[in-house]
């Protein structure tokens, strides 16, 4: 279970955090740590990212305080706090140092984009991805841009827009095909699957869920797999292929089952970030 897996990461960077002989690669950790954690519990990468503030600022760890203020943001934003999230961008764009085409600057604007999307705002949210992939692509930063692709295509999704949703989706499955990054192939598959449900092109579709569903199942990803699952029978059962919809809605069920609710929930806000 891919909840499982990332208690045993949080486990193994816990284990480096204890023996770590500085401040700074302890922090360092710790911010590793509040990404996997914030896939599984809100509520304490909240407490962990505050309590990490604390020492950064105590310190004066100027790159500890800019990564651990986003991910305050990016918590923020999932919790619906979209005035304390706009509060750290606020203080971000005052504290960052660096010149304003810095990719500190692009993560800003990109988490304000993440920021308005996550409130339905997504012509202020298309327009701040847009200036965080100008700076992303200056950089050749592809790791950022492979995430903002994914994340602008949502605004233009929510738009109907699904020509432009799918030129950025296909950006971003580019990267990751030829960074041979499997776990956001499956990620990017699937909102690529769903992009064609939109338009009704149920053979696209279904071949992007089965290829998301493969790739899911060898890098453990639930959600992933939940997902395509759940709209595979619903897209048959539109498409009254009776037989399939069922055998694709009892394994959802299943999968269901083996994740809890909790486990649910978490696999969901996840879904929403890549």
């Amino acid at each position: 279970m891919q909840v499982s897996a990332q208690n045993t990461k949080i486990e193994k960077l816990d284990s480096l955090i204890n023996i770590s002989e500085t401040d700074t690669g302890r922090i360092n950790l710790v911010l590793k740590k509040l990404e996997v954690l914030s896939t599984v519990n809100f509520d304490s990468a909240n407490t962990l990212a505050l309590e990490t503030l604390y020492e950064v600022k105590k310190i004066k760890f100027y790159r500890g305080e800019v990564d651990t203020r986003k991910k305050l943001v990016y918590i923020y934003s999932y919790k619906g706090n979209f005035e304390a999230a706009s509060e750290q961008l606020k203080y971000l764009e005052r504290f960052i140092k660096v010149g304003k085409d810095s990719i500190d600057f692009a993560g800003v604007f990109a988490s304000w984009g993440l920021l308005y999307g996550m409130q339905s705002k997504y012509d202020s949210s298309i327009i701040y991805y847009e200036k965080a992939i100008r700076i992303f692509e200056k950089l050749k930063n592809r790791d950022r841009l492979r995430t903002s692709y994914s994340n602008i295509a949502i605004g233009y999704q929510q738009q109907s827009n699904f020509s432009m949703a799918l030129i950025y989706q296909q950006k971003a499955l580019q990267i990751c095909e030829e960074d041979k990054n499997e776990s956001g192939q499956a990620y990017t598959n699937v909102n690529i699957a769903n992009t064609y449900l939109n338009v009704g092109d149920f053979v696209r579709a279904e071949n992007a869920f089965l290829k998301s569903i493969k790739l899911a199942k060898k890098m453990q990803l639930n959600n992933v797999i939940l997902y395509a699952y759940s709209n595979l029978s619903t897209m048959y059962s539109n498409d009254k292929k009776w037989k399939k919809s069922y055998e694709f809605g009892i394994k959802a069920n299943e999968l269901v089952r083996q994740m809890g609710d909790k486990g649910i929930q978490a696999a969901f806000q996840k879904l929403l970030q890549q």
